[in-house]
């Protein structure tokens, strides 16, 4: 596809009702933002996009007003590819949040692709491909392209942008362009759609001389099936700074549950956190990863690697604020003290495989839980936790004597602790044996998360229910290798 191959638009893409549907959708994300409905961020947006693009400013009317001139802005933004991707640029680094920008790349990219495709064929194809689900989308772009592809961005997490995206992309080795590779493995996965989408495609091939290319792409796509999905899971590590009692690293891994039941998870940046920071940093990354991976993090499994002076922290509530798609979403607390005493793992291993693996052959995944019974009519009286139980803790590890509680329940390698935030009460324990008693022990950490939320049992969480809180470290799903920073000495770039 060369650039005497294209076909321009020749058409005002003001007047395109796509293009007025992103500008609308453009104009309500910096409406509803508080970090960009304001002067100031106005202003720090128009400059960073006049500094780069100075030829912008004989556009916008400088006396008036900060609104009136970041709609100029975006009026002109939908003639200009470069100046939508600089608007872009300053509304992420203005919010640090690249979903913010989202609707401006997808602009960006239907401006450019009037390059290479009309506006009568986008708009004959969009309805085929708008309706995919998409981690089906998902799926279709890593098999369509090549292994060392550079990821997609993040605004591409539907097929309709991401049909856009792929068509700024080089060609393929085979000669066809990435995106009607993209929409062959669509048609693959889309019966519904299969023959409109290979109409369409066959159009487009044949009228750039492609038309052997594509079959080949067919042909290799024919034999495409979707994944089974698996669980997605993030991990919030906090390691102690070790010199600064209030500073923490906080790291952040995460797989987004396409492909395998077991991908590779990934790293974060990491970021040094204050512990008055702690919960607005969680919060941000949480809600970040959400809203980019909508269609795998319906129930995704959220784990807490805290040291002993934070496992009393209120991180359920963190998750809540991050307005997760589904309240019960399992949330665990799991212990960095514990990595640090090699000798209690096999005592660990054998306290693990007595309460979970004997109980079942097959025990259901963590995020599979089953409807709980119906409370029975008599409380359940707490009594002392046998060795091969949980513990539930007589004091909180906020508490000098709950730390040593605590610390001893990791000596001898209890792999699930339990304890209330403030005052582990008698009411507490009948309620926390409760939960042992009520179910799979391997279905506990869903039972807590369900009580806490107020679905179960039927009835809004007591203050009891609120704030209990719980360690639970799986051997079998350990933490990734965290490397040591050393000296440049000891690294050999002295």
């Amino acid at each position: 596809m060369t650039e005497q191959q294209h076909t321009t638009a020749g058409t005002d893409l003001l007047g395109d009702p796509a293009i007025a549907a992103l500008i609308r959708a453009i104009q309500q994300r910096l409406g509803a933002s508080p970090q960009l409905n304001t002067p100031e961020a106005a202003r720090d947006m128009l400059w960073r996009v006049k500094s780069s693009h100075r030829d912008i400013r004989h556009g916008i009317d400088a006396s008036a007003s900060y609104r009136t001139q970041v709609q100029q802005l975006l009026e002109l933004c939908a003639r200009e590819v470069s100046w939508a991707e600089a608007l872009a640029g300053a509304i992420e680094q203005v919010t640090q949040d690249p979903v913010a920008a989202a609707p401006l790349r997808t602009l960006a990219d239907w401006r450019a692709a009037q390059k290479w495709v009309t506006v009568t064929e986008l708009t004959h194809l969009q309805p085929l491909v708008q309706d995919i689900p998409e981690a089906d989308a998902l799926s279709a772009a890593r098999a369509c392209l090549p292994p060392l592809s550079a990821d997609l961005p993040p605004h591409c997490t539907q097929a309709w942008p991401t049909v856009l995206h792929l068509l700024r992309r080089n060609i393929l080795p085979s000669g066809l362009p990435p995106f009607l590779a993209f929409l062959e493995y669509l048609a693959a996965s889309a019966p519904d759609q299969r023959g409109r989408l290979q109409r369409w495609t066959t159009g487009k091939a044949e009228s750039w001389g492609l038309g052997n290319q594509l079959l080949q792409c067919r042909s290799a796509a024919a034999d495409f099936v979707l994944p089974e999905p698996g669980h997605a899971r993030v991990m919030f590590v906090l390691l102690p700074d070790g010199l600064n009692d209030d500073q923490y690293t906080l790291r952040m891994w995460h797989r987004d549950g396409i492909g395998s039941t077991s991908p590779a998870l990934r790293d974060e940046d990491s970021r040094a956190v204050r512990g008055d920071e702690l919960r607005a940093a969680v919060i941000q990354r949480l809600s970040q990863w959400v809203s980019q991976t909508t269609h795998t993090a319906q129930r995704p499994l959220i784990e807490f690697w805290l040291p002993l002076a934070l496992v009393n922290q209120p991180v359920w509530e963190w998750c809540t604020d991050s307005r997760l798609p589904d309240p019960n979403a399992p949330v665990v607390v799991r212990s960095l003290d514990r990595l640090e005493l090699p000798t209690i793992e096999e005592a660990w291993r054998a306290r693990w495989e007595s309460q979970i693996n004997q109980q079942s052959d097959e025990p259901e995944p963590l995020t599979r839980v089953t409807a709980p019974q119906p409370a029975p009519s008599v409380p359940v009286t707490a009594e002392p936790a046998a060795p091969s139980e949980p513990v539930i803790l007589q004091n909180p590890p906020s508490k000098r004597q709950g730390r040593a509680e605590f610390m001893e329940a990791l000596r001898t390698g209890a792999p699930a602790i339990l304890w209330h935030r403030y005052n582990c009460s008698p009411a507490f324990h009948t309620l926390a044996q409760r939960l042992i008693d009520d179910g799979p022990l391997d279905e506990l950490p869903l039972r807590v998360n369900a009580l806490r939320a107020g679905t179960l049992y039927g009835r809004p969480p007591s203050d009891t229910a609120r704030d209990i809180t719980f360690i639970w470290d799986d051997p079998e799903n350990t933490l990734p290798a965290v490397h040591d920073l050393v000296a440049p000495a000891e690294a050999g770039l002295s």
